[in-house]
């Protein structure tokens, strides 16, 4: 008589063997998720880059107050390496005080009347905001769409680098046309 099943050999070894795939294959699984969320925040914030520029545009249609002299109407992204958070702000009233009363952006997503960002928390722990390369923490956009930095308009790419688990990624903005690549 033929007996069908698995020997108690046979089952220690396929126990044996999962275990040891599990633990190779276990960073690998646990760092990909570092990876995913690296680069979600790192398109998420390419994109709020955009959503500024496309704000700063969109106000050169708009009429321009007369109360308000030699307006300028940019819009600021403001970045807090202490916090790893970043806010959208705007000057309406062209005193060189951003953000205050009146001059915070709505954020599409949340419907908040405050457009703030803050890594290093929830959904994008672990990941912190590194700017370079135009100056100051922060990156304005003109009605024109060209980049800012503490040092006026961008003569060479800016870049923004996110860090996560080991992992970079790289936000970069062109001079003169304000594009911005996420790599």
């Amino acid at each position: 008589m033929k007996r069908s099943g698995f020997s108690l050999i046979e089952l220690i070894m396929a126990i044996v063997l999962v275990a040891i795939l599990a633990a190779v294959l276990s960073p690998m699984i646990f760092k990909g998720g570092a990876t995913v969320n690296l680069g979600a925040a790192a398109r998420k914030l390419g994109d709020d880059i955009r959503y500024a520029q496309a704000l700063a545009m969109a106000r050169h249609k708009l009429p321009t107050p007369s109360s308000i002299p030699n307006p300028s109407f940019r819009y600021r992204m403001e970045f807090d390496t202490g916090t790893d958070t970043y806010t959208i702000v705007n000057d309406a009233d062209n005193d060189d005080d951003w953000g205050e009363a009146g001059e915070s952006v709505k954020n599409p997503s949340t419907g908040e009347n405050s457009f703030s960002v803050q890594l290093n928390s929830g959904e994008y722990a672990g990941i912190e905001i590194t700017p370079g390369g135009f100056g100051d923490s922060y990156l304005e956009f003109d009605t024109f769409g060209a980049p800012y930095g503490s040092g006026g308009k961008l003569t060479a790419p800016a870049s923004l680098t996110l860090t996560a688990s080991g992992e970079t990624a790289t936000i970069t903005v062109t001079p003169a046309t304000g594009k911005v690549t996420v790599q």
